[in-house]
């Protein structure tokens, strides 16, 4: 029974990941309500570690992680092959710069607990846009 819900799920994975990549009321100009840019800002996403470098907040690892697991399905990868996955890891091990990058995207965190995502894959980012409804929802 679970196997035939495969598709259920990552359609259901696709549309978490949207409605957190594009946060309602928000004052950033990179987030819109409609679709996902090729930038977001995600918040209270990061924190600083004590002796320099970034982290993911342990609240939100669960939603960056699933980010990486839906872009990684979209380009027929499966899912992540780590516990926490590609870019969990390298904000975990950035270093006091805060940047880094993974194959799907590029990072930078920010002391206020910000992470600037930049999509690498724009055709991924398209599909995502086309699946979960960003541009049935543009008026």
């Amino acid at each position: 029974g679970t196997l035939s819900q495969v598709h259920t799920f990552i359609e259901e994975a696709v549309k978490e990941v949207f409605d957190y990549l594009r946060p309602p009321r928000s004052a950033y100009k990179t987030n819109t309500e409609f679709e996902v840019g090729k930038r977001v800002i995600l918040t209270w996403a990061v924190e600083r570690k004590y002796n320099g470098g970034f982290q993911t907040n342990y609240h939100r690892e669960q939603s960056i992680r699933g980010i990486d697991n839906v872009f990684h399905a979209l380009d027929g990868n499966g899912t992540v092959h780590t516990h926490r996955g590609p870019l969990v890891d390298a904000i975990n091990q950035c270093g006091r710069d805060g940047k880094g990058e993974t194959p799907y995207f590029k990072f930078k965190c920010y002391r206020n607990q910000n992470l600037h995502l930049e999509f690498k894959r724009l055709d991924l980012v398209a599909k995502l846009n086309q699946l979960a409804g960003g541009m049935r929802l543009k008026p």
